[in-house]
């Protein structure tokens, strides 16, 4: 594996807010998820995509870099990145981890990341919240892998779900 970054989380964080922060709903923990994903999907693949700490908070993986760029936001939606300044690297990926988990609200994308074996789970069960999260607990994790995703519930899913439903139902009451 590269021993250096490809991109800095910061411009990744970025370009995610630039490409889809108008049309996606993004809050800065969805983002420093969102970058997490990434980070783990490439770093699976061979490659590190920066060099950014990650640490295991309450609510999940998280890179202080980029939650300290984008903490002015609070809980509201990040619609303007902090620089549209960021390299090709980072657009590039912006779109591969929007089409993996951008349909994922920030609750779900918290679930998943707190999952049995993921890389997050296996820190603060063994070295507790706040802890860093580094490259061997990522690489030996469920996290940006198919089964990380496996019998997962979204949000989303469960209005589709419950939209199919009244649908059915108000067409049998259609004619009653």
């Amino acid at each position: 594996m590269p021993m250096t970054g490809v991109t800095t989380a910061v411009d990744l964080a970025n370009a995610i807010v630039d490409r889809y922060g108008g049309s996606g709903f993004v809050t800065n923990m969805k983002l420093n998820k969102l970058v997490y994903f990434a980070y783990a999907f490439f770093l699976k693949s061979g490659a590190r995509l920066f060099d950014d700490d990650i640490e295991a908070w309450q609510y999940g993986p998280v890179v202080p870099s980029v939650y300290h760029a984008y903490k002015s936001n609070g809980s509201k939606r990040i619609t303007k990145p902090v620089s549209s300044d960021y390299d090709g690297t980072a657009a590039k990926v912006a779109d591969v981890v929007w089409s993996l988990y951008g349909n994922l609200t920030a609750y779900d994308l918290m679930r998943l990341s707190h999952k049995d074996g993921g890389a997050w789970k296996n820190v603060v069960d063994h070295r507790g919240l706040r802890s860093p999260i580094d490259d061997t607990d990522v690489v030996s994790s469920i996290d940006a892998s198919p089964e990380g995703l496996a019998g997962m519930t979204t949000i989303s899913s469960s209005v589709s779900d419950s939209m199919d439903r009244w649908a059915v139902a108000m067409e049998m009451l259609k004619d009653s």
